[in-house]
């Protein structure tokens, strides 16, 4: 082989190394993320403005009514076992809600896992990609979504959410440096190739598969 279309080769094979490295890194940077929140995802029967009313009625009795539950817990593990637990809990909320605005459906609720969209928190950042979740389906959950954070525990203010100190220390102290800055960092660094190739790579497998 002349030594041009030696050095060609080598040159490609070190990019597409480069590449897979990246690649590589960057998954699992994002699967240390997904696996240390939870989250909350409320379906919406249709995208009537009935339904739409009516499932972020669901949404602040569900939070007002289960708020505590996860009140002093610092293990993602614990708190997913609370939350399947209390699954009854949510939907038995989210069926008296319904009832009481006599809406002719019921809802059902169920631990899974989910693809969500990039979504910003506050302070924090989650890439899209599959998490779980604990999802409160109203009707035939056709409808436009509200989602958000269980675990770590945020604070909400009607549409405004906010990451607490104990949310973002949970993070500091779970995440690597890296990640945390991912997720918590300023807006210059949720715009790094990193964080766009998690959102591609999620992007990508999700139309694939």
């Amino acid at each position: 082989m002349k030594r041009g279309k030696f050095f060609e080769w080598s040159l490609l094979a070190a990019v597409l190394v480069s590449v897979l490295v990246m690649v590589a890194n960057a998954q699992s940077c994002f699967t240390h993320i997904s696996e240390s929140v939870l989250r909350l995802h409320v379906r919406a029967d249709s995208d009537s403005s009935a339904d739409q009313a009516v499932k972020l009625m669901v949404r602040d009795e569900v939070l007002k009514r289960t708020g505590g539950l996860l009140d002093g817990v610092t293990d993602r593990d614990e708190a997913a076992e609370i939350l399947r637990e209390n699954l009854a809990l949510f939907e038995q909320t989210a069926n008296e809600t319904l009832a009481e605005h006599n809406m002719p459906y019921r809802a059902r609720a169920v631990f899974d896992t989910e693809y969500f969209p990039t979504r910003q928190y506050g302070e924090l950042t989650l890439p899209a990609g599959r998490y779980e979740a604990l999802v409160v389906e109203l009707g035939s959950a056709e409808g436009q979504n509200w989602w958000c954070v269980m675990f770590p525990t945020l604070c909400y203010t009607q549409d405004l959410v906010t990451a607490d100190d104990g949310s973002l220390d949970y993070l500091r102290e779970t995440l690597s440096e890296e990640e945390f800055d991912l997720v918590a960092g300023d807006a210059e660094v949720k715009t790094t190739y990193k964080f766009k190739l998690i959102e591609w790579l999620n992007d990508l497998k999700e139309q694939l598969f």
